[in-house]
C-alpha cells in the first residue's frame, strides 16, 4: 500500500477522527446540540498530556500557549464528540432527553472536573505519570458513576464496545499509511502485547475512555432514554 509522506497525527490520526465527527453529525443532526457539547467538554482532557509526554509518547507537537499541544486539543474535542455518536448510533431510537441548564452544566462539569484533577494530581505526586495513570482514574469514574446511576450501566458498556472498535479501526488505518505512526509511543513503557499492530495499552484506554466519558456526557447533561 502507497504511504504519503506528512506530519502523521495531523495527516492521518486527526483527520480520520474529525471525518468520523463529521459524518456523524450529519447523521444524526438532531442530536447536533449533546454532540457539540460532548466534543467542547472534553477539551480539558488535553492537559492530560503532561501525564504521557515524553514518559508514553512524545509526538512532534505544536504546543498552544507553551503548554497544551494544539493537536491534544483537537482530538480531545474530536473523540469527545465520537464517543457521544457512538453512542447515539447504538444506543438512542429517539432523541435522548437533556438538560440543557448552563448551572447545572457547569456545576455537574466542575465536579466531573474536580475528581479527574484531584485523582490525576494525587496519583502523579504518588508517582504513577504514565498511562497508568488516567487508566485508574477512568476505572474509578465509572464505578462510581454507576453505583448511584445503575440504569446507565448499558449507556457505558455502549460507549465503551463502540469506541473501542472505532478508535482500533482509526489507529490500524493510521499504521497502514504511515508505518512509522507507532514509533511515537515509548516501546520500554509499553507491555510489548498487540493485538492487530495495536498496543494493547491504547486498548485499554480506548475501551474505558468510551465508558467513562460517555458517563461523563450522560452525568453532566443529565441524560435520559427517550420512553419507546
Amino acid at each position: 500500500m502507497n504511504t504519503v509522506s506528512g506530519d502523521p497525527y495531523y495527516l492521518y490520526s486527526l483527520s480520520i477522527w474529525a471525518i468520523l465527527f463529521t459524518g456523524g453529525i450529519l447523521l444524526y443532526s438532531r442530536h447536533f446540540i449533546s454532540i457539540l457539547f460532548s466534543g467542547f467538554l472534553a477539551l480539558p482532557q488535553s492537559l492530560l498530556s503532561y501525564l504521557l509526554v515524553p514518559v508514553y509518547w512524545n509526538p512532534d507537537m505544536y504546543l498552544l500557549f507553551g503548554f497544551v499541544g494544539a493537536e491534544d486539543l483537537i482530538f480531545s474535542f474530536l473523540t469527545g464528540g465520537v464517543v457521544w455518536i457512538s453512542v447515539l448510533a447504538c444506543f438512542f431510537h429517539k432523541t435522548p432527553s437533556i438538560e440543557i441548564s448552563p448551572k447545572s452544566i457547569f456545576l455537574r462539569f466542575l465536579a466531573c472536573a474536580a475528581f479527574g484533577v484531584a485523582g490525576t494530581t494525587f496519583l502523579f505526586f504518588i508517582g504513577l505519570k504514565s498511562m497508568l495513570n488516567p487508566i485508574i482514574i477512568m476505572v474509578l469514574w465509572i464505578f462510581i458513576v454507576l453505583l448511584f446511576k445503575k440504569n446507565y450501566f448499558r449507556l457505558a458498556v455502549t460507549g465503551a464496545l463502540s469506541f473501542l472498535v472505532l478508535y482500533g479501526l482509526g489507529f490500524k488505518l493510521s499504521i497502514l499509511l504511515w508505518p512509522e505512526f507507532i514509533s511515537f509511543w515509548n516501546a520500554e513503557q509499553l507491555s510489548g502485547l498487540f493485538m492487530g499492530g495495536i498496543p494493547l495499552e491504547e486498548l485499554i484506554w480506548a475501551f474505558l475512555y468510551g465508558g467513562s466519558w460517555s458517563l461523563g456526557v450522560a452525568f453532566i447533561l443529565r441524560v435520559k432514554e427517550a420512553p419507546e
